[in-house]
């Protein structure tokens, strides 16, 4: 007997659907010993809830999957020895294979409180006349029996504990140092690899509260070639990594000594430019190099540039970029006649 006295009403599919929930939620929390976090309704795009996986010791690791669950017969497509097939909505597809964590799509056995599972991937994926299609083995229960399954789905932990405290280290002895001198190797040069200098710069930039304190240090110094006569300018190979290096960093000349004249801002002038050699001194301890003009000019506009963007990026004050704008043009404009030993 229907009554229509005003109430609101509770249909059978949203009451199918809570017994769902608190099947898998009773499955995550009592059988697997991990935690069920449900969305709610006003957030729920296709995705039920979220499962942390929690150890032994009953530490939250930081991985989880999401699961969008589907409860009793009238979801099953098919019913076979493979598996039970069931149909997905074309609005939900790329919302699940866009998930930063795996999304599980676990059906639920309503009348003996057992649900399956399986991970929504773009090859188990079956495209249908009006949305989508996808098998969830027999084998895949949802509960402890497939826990390794699960926690591999999930992904491996990392302690990152003991690489914050190295990169901490680091930036701590930068920041408190007079001079900073980055060692390039051999092998990163012949290689051309920056990642390493990119690393270290990464560590000052995500936290740029520090950056005035490594601000006009750092000078590169190349390893390797120490029984070389030629100079870095001269090595083919270095060249090469200098021009790489020179485009990976946009505040070169913010974080390189801009004081000396032979500062690394020169090294850089020298393996990117054309140079052309005009003999050495008396004492023979330094070639002297010609950089055309149109060179030095494109040079330093170039570092013009990436520090206006630089500075712009990190809220560095305007008086600070004309300050290193100046360092830049009595390097730069000096004497086109130069000595340069790096």
């Amino acid at each position: 007997m229907s009554h229509d006295d005003g109430f609101p009403k509770r249909s059978s599919a949203q009451r199918t659907g809570a017994v769902g929930v608190t099947v898998v939620t009773g499955l995550v929390e009592n059988e697997l010993k991990w935690h069920f976090r449900r969305n709610h309704q006003e957030d729920d795009f296709g995705i039920d809830g979220y499962v942390d996986i929690v150890r032994e010791d009953g530490a939250v690791i930081g991985k989880s999957f999401a699961v969008q669950i589907k409860t009793g017969p009238s979801h099953i497509a098919k019913d076979s020895a493979q598996g039970y097939l069931l149909y997905g909505d074309l609005k939900h597809l790329n919302y699940f294979l866009n998930s930063p964590v795996p999304v599980v799509l676990v059906w639920v056995d309503d009348t003996k409180n057992r649900a399956w599972w399986v991970y929504v991937q773009p090859h188990a994926i079956r495209m249908t006349k009006t949305g989508w299609s996808i098998l969830i083995p027999k084998a895949n229960q949802f509960n402890s029996s497939n826990r390794s399954a699960l926690i591999e789905l999930a992904g491996p932990t990392t302690n990152y504990l003991p690489l914050v405290q190295r990169l901490n280290s680091i930036r701590d002895m930068a920041c408190s140092s007079g001079r900073v001198v980055f060692v390039i190797t051999r092998e990163e040069a012949e290689t051309g690899d920056v990642s390493r200098l990119q690393d270290f710069f990464r560590m000052f930039e995500a936290a740029p509260d520090v950056l005035p304190n490594i601000r006009n240090k750092l000078v590169l110094a190349v390893n390797g070639w120490d029984d070389d006569q030629r100079e870095v300018y001269e090595i083919p190979e270095v060249r090469s990594w200098y021009s790489k290096a020179e485009k990976s960093v946009l505040g070169w000349s913010y974080y390189l000594d801009l004081e000396s004249r032979y500062s690394t801002l020169m090294a850089f002038m020298a393996c990117t430019c054309k140079v052309e050699f005009r003999g050495a001194p008396k004492d023979g301890r330094q070639k002297i190099i010609w950089i055309p003009p149109l060179e030095r000019k494109s040079f330093m506009e170039r570092h013009f540039d990436w520090l206006n963007q630089f500075t712009k990026k990190h809220r560095i004050p305007l008086s600070v970029n004309k300050e290193i704008s100046h360092a830049i043009g009595r390097l730069v404009v000096g004497d086109s006649k130069t000595g340069i030993k790096q």
